[in-house]
Parts: structure tokens; C-alpha cells; sequence
């Protein structure tokens, strides 16, 4: 920190550039899960089927696409994209529009 003597490790979700002042914050539709990094390319892609809408995420898992939704990119930046027609996902973290229920056959 500015003005601080004491060194300080650089916090998960965010990367420290030599001679920066502040952490960095991971971008959105990226994640750090670790200490001390230095590189934004220490901040890796969102897997499919999570919705990274935030910035300085260090978990993914706590960002699960939506019920009713899939998410089918890594990186996911965009609005989670609504079951097709017919079918409903009761459940969380979706990746593909393939793994829904029919609502309607029950």
C-alpha cells in the first residue's frame, strides 16, 4: 500500500504488478484462486457452465450459472442464455442447453 514499509501478499481474485501500488482485480469472466501473483494472466478463464459477472472473483463455484439457464462458454461475460422452449433446468451451473427436463412430460 502507498506509503506502507510492510510487504504485503498479494490477495486471491486479484494480480500485483511489479512496483504497483494496489491489486488489480481480476477481470470479469476470470478468476484467481491463489496468493501473491503478479500477471493478469495469473487470472484464469471461467469454466463453462459459471457466470463470472463480477470483477476480482477467486472462486468460481460461487458463481454458478443460473437456474432456468445455461452458460456454454468459458469466460462466460455475456447474460446467461434461457432453457429452449418446453424445458427448465431446476438446478444451478449449466453448460449446455442439452441438460434439461421437459417440464411438460410430467
Amino acid at each position: 500500500m502507498k506509503n506502507d514499509s510492510v510487504m504485503r501478499i498479494c490477495p486471491k481474485g486479484h494480480f500485483c504488478p511489479e512496483k504497483s501500488i494496489y491489486p488489480t482485480p481480476c477481470f470479469k469472466g476470470t478468476y484467481n484462486g491463489e496468493k501473491g501473483m503478479d500477471s493478469s494472466t495469473d487470472c484464469l478463464d471461467c469454466p463453462k457452465g459459471s457466470f463470472c459477472d463480477d470483477i476480482g472473483i477467486d472462486d468460481y463455484l460461487r458463481y454458478p450459472c443460473p437456474v432456468g439457464h445455461y452458460c456454454d462458454v468459458p469466460k462466460q461475460k455475456k447474460d446467461p442464455i434461457k432453457c429452449p422452449a418446453g424445458t427448465y433446468r431446476n438446478a444451478t451451473g449449466a453448460y449446455d442447453k442439452g441438460v434439461y427436463e421437459n417440464f411438460l412430460d410430467r
